[in-house]
């Protein structure tokens, strides 16, 4: 799939890029792709991707935001700061590594799981994603939403 960069995207991985930088000069490492995909638990490819101007996948902006304390919002739509608070402070180990599991990013996840299934493109997904972080409705209040109707007309029959 070849994909369009994002100027959005291009500009929000130097600042994360930078933040990386940083990070492993603090613990005395040296930053590489190589490095930062070992840190994370990701391809060398992935993360080279990353910084060539494809945007992460919603896992990835999950683990972003709740690991390294990125914000979503700026994450997703490029509003706001980078950080919703001071950055967080993780140690140099593999061990720190875990799988944030959020309700939000559970769906996100699925939004591009099936968006993925049908061929979107990341830009689609992208849009989606902001969509529903935007109507801030989680799956169920849809759910409850769609099920309104089916309650109020058996109550008038």
């Amino acid at each position: 799939m070849n994909e369009k960069k994002s100027p959005l995207w291009e500009e929000q991985s130097k600042t994360i890029k930078t933040f990386f930088q940083e990070h492993f000069s603090s613990h005395g490492k040296k930053f590489s792709h190589q490095a930062l995909a070992d840190y994370l638990d990701a391809s060398k490819g992935r993360i080279q991707a990353w910084f060539g101007g494809q945007r992460p996948n919603a896992d990835d902006l999950q683990m972003l935001s709740e690991r390294f304390g990125f914000s979503p919002k700026w994450l997703l739509l490029g509003k706001g700061t980078p950080f919703e608070q001071e950055p967080a402070k993780h140690t140099y180990s593999k061990a720190s590594i875990q799988k944030p599991e959020t309700e939000l990013g559970k769906q996100l996840a699925e939004i591009e799981a099936a968006l993925r299934k049908v061929g979107a493109s990341d830009e689609e997904i992208r849009k989606a994603m902001i969509a529903h972080v935007g109507a801030g409705k989680t799956l169920e209040d849809e759910d409850a939403a769609q099920q309104e109707p089916a309650k109020a007309s058996t109550a008038t029959s």
